[in-house]
């Protein structure tokens, strides 16, 4: 997250040639525990795009059992990307989707945060973790120290 401004992630999820049997359900599980943890309330919109119409068939069925506010956030797509240039700039979309910018191969998740210039911001989670354990070396210190007390005096 960058300081001092509002980002709303757009995720694009790309099934091109995964059928039910092949749907990397592990892989899923890790982008959405991801989304769901270091970006809580900056989530506009995912897009499931080149989705096998069983796999459509599939999220439908699941999304079906979402709330309204869920529901506004996907949008699953058959083939074709020109729904994302509506969405999204031209130079924010790789050219494989119709954009600019260039396909990226490997390396694709989690997203590369590092922005010249721009200081990146931990989330609460890790800004939680940070506290809990500083308070903990903390302790051990005091305990430390109250022990080489006892045997200085001793």
């Amino acid at each position: 997250m960058l300081a001092a401004r509002v980002e709303s992630w757009v995720m694009i999820i790309d099934l091109g040639n995964v059928n039910v049997v092949g749907f990397p359900v592990t892989a899923m599980k890790t982008i959405t525990n991801t989304a769901m943890s270091r970006f809580t309330g900056h989530l506009g919109k995912i897009f499931v795009i080149n989705a096998s119409w069983t796999v459509k068939t599939m999220f439908n069925i699941v999304i079906s059992l979402c709330d309204n506010f869920v529901k506004a956030k996907i949008k699953i797509l058959g083939k074709g990307s020109a729904d994302l240039l509506d969405i999204i700039d031209k130079n924010c979309l790789e050219d494989k989707y119709g954009g600019t910018s260039p396909n990226k191969i490997d390396s694709y998740f989690p997203p590369d945060m590092s922005m010249p210039g721009h200081k990146l911001l931990p989330s609460e989670f890790e800004q939680e973790e940070a506290l809990r354990i500083k308070k903990e070396e903390a302790k051990k210190a005091r305990k430390k120290q109250k022990r080489l007390e006892k045997k200085a005096a001793e």
